[in-house]
């Protein structure tokens, strides 16, 4: 604390000496470098979904993905916040939309699949069409990477199928970190060439939150603290903010719990210190982070150092995602799932608020067109009202996450402040950790005709 508070009057001070000024121009310019928005097929749940994705730390330890499944049409997509470096958080959002996948494929279409694998004409990635490609840019690592994936769905083919979408879900988290940890150990212990890429994947660490849509069906599988809430339009025209995972952490007494039950009394005092793991690691479930889960004896062989002084009675971390499955209603209009470094700036009720804001004010900044196919007369007033209230909401972005991330930086009690924003933005690199983390950011927008009863 008494740290925290020197670098911030430090801080001021230089501040007052020299500031850096953006203009609006180049404060949106900054805000919109990394925001994507993709369109869907209207005649599905999903409408379109809004991105963005800011860094604080260089490079940005947050990674995203977008997918939709080649048999099913399902959608895939995940939010990912590393830490200890983005090595990890990089291999899963890479990797992990493809376990998946395959953990959901019927038997018959499995088979075939690992019968391609085999020859060569499919790749871990051939289950997806990726909407946002991320690549570990290590050729050698990558044929690690198949080699593994290719076991799995060997597995797969040899095991019973998933009991159901939320069981296809844990079983993907649970052996891509088994994976990553064993390709780890097997390429430090012979010698090869991605030694060093792997251990630093399995040495970092990241939490995910995907989520898994298939029509009206919403599965969440959280692991660590990224968050995942809907935003629902109540019967009195109000936005409502419906959390839908749990951070798993010092303030979740579940977690607390599960954690103290697993090991001794004699490591209690020091097991969960100063609101994080042995004093080091806020979430208490994480992907990846293998110097908490590795046994002593193998991390004195294979680390370099050797293990933590704290560690006793490893592993202190699961990958187990908890899983979360909801319904879809016409009143849940849209899905936001962040890294914490958004909730950080502002609670979920503010969130759904803006986004639930710019979907009334967008429809301003495009022309009225009136739908193809026959509307009631009321549906055609509705949406004239939604239109009118939109014109007080109009926005400056028209991406959604975008949108969000202005306010979270910008935003006062009195609106929004550009001195404050423009400097969030220009803050020192060794110090702009302390004030901002890395935020990212992605907005499903569903379509409501999806979700009427025929």
């Amino acid at each position: 604390m008494l740290c925290t508070y020197v670098v911030r009057r430090w801080l001021r001070l230089s501040t007052a000496r020299h500031v850096v000024k953006l203009t609006p121009q180049q404060v949106t310019n900054i805000l919109q470098t990394n925001e994507h928005t993709h369109g869907v097929s209207q005649s599905g749940v999903v409408g379109h979904y809004d991105t963005n994705q800011l860094p604080s730390n260089s490079p940005c330890e947050d990674q995203r993905s977008e997918a939709v499944c080649r048999y099913t049409g399902d959608h895939l997509l995940g939010v990912y916040d590393g830490h200890g470096g983005g090595a990890c958080a990089v291999v899963t959002a890479s990797r992990l939309p493809s376990y998946i996948a395959a953990s959901l494929l019927g038997q018959d279409q499995l088979m075939e699949h690992l019968e391609r694998l085999e020859v060569g004409s499919d790749t871990q990635h051939s289950l997806l069409e990726r909407c946002n490609a991320i690549s570990v840019n290590n050729a050698q690592l990558e044929e690690v990477h198949e080699k593994s994936y290719a076991s799995f769905v060997r597995d797969l083919v040899e095991s019973e199928p998933a009991q159901d979408i939320g069981h296809g879900l844990q079983r993907a988290f649970l052996r891509l970190d088994e994976d990553i940890g064993r390709e780890a150990v097997d390429a430090v212990e012979s010698s090869s060439p991605v030694a060093v890429a792997a251990l630093r994947a399995a040495s970092s660490g990241c939490v995910a939150c995907v989520a898994h849509l298939a029509q009206s069906r919403l599965y969440l599988a959280n692991t660590g603290d990224c968050r995942a809430v809907l935003g629902v339009l109540n019967e009195n025209g109000h936005w409502v903010a419906r959390p839908l995972t749990k951070e798993h952490d010092c303030d979740n007494p579940d977690e607390v719990q599960r954690i103290t039950e697993r090991h001794p009394s004699s490591e209690h005092h020091h097991l969960l210190k100063d609101s994080r793991l042995l004093g080091m690691l806020a979430p208490l479930r994480a992907i990846g982070d293998y110097r908490f889960k590795w046994p002593i004896d193998l991390q004195e062989r294979i680390v370099p150092g050797g293990p933590f002084p704290e560690l006793k009675t490893p592993p202190y971390l699961t990958a187990a995602p908890e899983i979360t499955y909801h319904k879809l209603t016409p009143r849940d209009r849209f899905l936001i799932m962040a890294s914490d470094g958004l909730w950080e700036q502002l609670p979920a009720s503010e969130v759904v608020r803006l986004v639930g804001e710019h979907a009334h004010g967008k429809t301003t900044l495009t022309p009225l067109r009136l739908p193809r196919r026959d509307h009631t007369l009321n549906q055609l007033l509705e949406m004239l009202e939604a239109r009118r209230k939109g014109i007080g909401t109009k926005p400056q972005d028209a991406n959604a996450a975008t949108h969000v991330l202005r306010h979270a930086l910008s935003g006062t009690e009195y609106g929004l402040n550009h001195g404050r924003i423009s400097q969030l933005l220009t803050l020192p690199e060794e110090v702009v950790r302390l004030f901002r983390d890395d935020i990212t950011i992605t907005v499903v927008m569903f379509n409501p005709d999806a979700l009427r009863p025929n």
